[in-house]
């Protein structure tokens, strides 16, 4: 599958994106009401018949947390002893998703890369606060596990 074709799915609507999953894929399109997120499962799905989906370890994983997250909505899990080249950490700011993806070098943050979380942290918030903390990595707050490519 080539870049042009995930980049023109950006550009369909949501009903749009419908009929094509339908006609690629022979099945109905998942009842996702956001077309962002319609889009990213395509794409996803077209990747994977390309490059292969996820191994049977990371899917077996996201399941057990499926099913411990509907038991339990505040379920935390442990982080992982070190973060990890390609992890990305989530925090809610604000009304505000922020991504940043761990680096060889550091943590990419909006096209820029910083020596810590906590340079990071400081460039969400303005204001000087643990990276670590903000990111809730440690400390007393919940932990988000970092979400890891296979």
């Amino acid at each position: 599958m080539s870049e042009d074709h995930v980049d023109r799915l950006a550009q369909l609507s949501l009903s749009e994106l419908r009929q094509s999953w339908t006609s690629r894929f022979k099945d109905a399109a998942p009842a996702y009401q956001s077309r962002a997120l319609l889009a990213h499962a395509f794409a996803y799905r077209l990747q994977s018949r390309r490059g292969g989906a996820l191994n049977a370890t990371t899917r077996r994983r996201l399941s057990e947390l499926a099913t411990k997250f509907a038991a339990d909505p505040r379920y935390a899990p442990a982080p992982p002893e070190a973060l990890q080249p390609g992890a990305v950490l989530i925090r809610d700011w604000q009304g505000r998703r922020y991504g940043v993806t761990v680096t060889e070098t550091g943590f990419l943050f909006d096209g820029v890369t910083y020596a810590s979380l906590t340079k990071v942290a400081h460039a969400i918030t303005g204001a000087k606060r643990s990276g670590p903390l903000f990111f809730r990595l440690r400390g007393d707050t919940h932990i988000t596990q970092p979400m890891t490519t296979p």
